[in-house]
């Protein structure tokens, strides 16, 4: 008998792969798509004066025609730079986990840290909008879904039987 612990046999699929790996890959798909969901909430909402007009009021920001412009073209560029980047990250991640490298694990759940710290500053931000009704509602649910997912993202990320599958060479997996 060997003194040293032994961890719990990995559940496998048909592939061969641990089932918290699979269920990473889908979580990660899942991931990308409530934050395509939540950067079109975004946009929606930039697009909307009075929705921006308010937004601008509740922070005691000026309110007339130029700055609701202002402030509009300024979110619609964040959101975009949001999505590509993100996109761009997200694609980066599905590719490097499809093909089991351990690196897209590691960035993975760094990504997965950030999305938690902007999903949680949104959320403590984004409260007082809830009288605003409708969209604000349907955004604060998908992010806070979201900074569950990317929750248990991390979880299944530092996962013992993924990481083991991840360092293990491609030929013996």
């Amino acid at each position: 008998m060997s003194d040293h612990p032994v961890a719990p046999e990995a559940r496998q699929t048909a592939g061969g792969e641990p089932a918290e790996f699979t269920r990473l890959k889908r979580l990660t798909i899942a991931s990308l798509l409530l934050f395509m969901i939540a950067v079109a909430a975004g946009v929606l909402g930039a697009l909307d004066a009075d929705t921006m007009r308010e937004q601008l009021d509740s922070a005691g920001s000026p309110t007339d025609e130029t700055a609701v412009q202002l402030a509009q073209a300024v979110a619609l560029a964040i959101a975009g730079g949001s999505a590509v980047g993100g996109l761009a990250a997200y694609v980066l991640v599905i590719k490097g986990l499809y093909h089991r490298r351990n690196w897209a694990r590691v960035l993975g759940m760094v990504f997965a840290v950030l999305s938690i710290i902007t999903y949680a500053f949104s959320l403590t931000t984004s409260a007082p909008l809830l009288a605003t009704g409708g969209l604000a509602v349907a955004s604060l649910a998908v992010e806070g879904l979201a900074l569950l997912v990317s929750g248990y993202w991390l979880v299944l990320g530092f996962n013992a039987q993924v990481a083991e599958y991840l360092r293990r060479p491609r030929n013996l997996a």
